[in-house]
């Protein structure tokens, strides 16, 4: 059986290498999520930024109401708290280092 591919990180693959894409997905990220396969819920808005060699942003997930553990805390952490530097050269390579926190 195949491996399923995670579809926001085929999003982000995409739009390392697709400038056009990358546009597209800046301009309306909830139109290029839904199509490409991304649960998007209703009512959630989404806001694309670029890091640059010389900014950086660093999301971070919504707080917890309760102390989480395991599982749970993965699960809200992942994808929503992404630090991501880029490669050699200050250029965001296909596979930046990202560091899930």
């Amino acid at each position: 059986m195949a491996e399923q591919k995670d579809p926001l990180m085929e999003v982000l693959r995409r739009a390392t290498t697709d400038p056009a894409y990358r546009e597209a997905l800046k301009a309306d990220p909830v139109k290029v999520l839904k199509e490409a396969g991304v649960e998007v819920p209703e009512g959630v808005t989404y806001e694309v930024v670029e890091n640059t060699p010389d900014k950086f942003y660093i999301v971070l997930p919504p707080l917890a109401e309760e102390e989480l553990g395991g599982e749970e805390l993965e699960a809200r952490a992942t994808k929503s708290a992404l630090m991501c530097e880029p490669g050699p050269g200050g250029r965001v390579t296909l596979m930046p280092v990202c560091i899930v926190s």
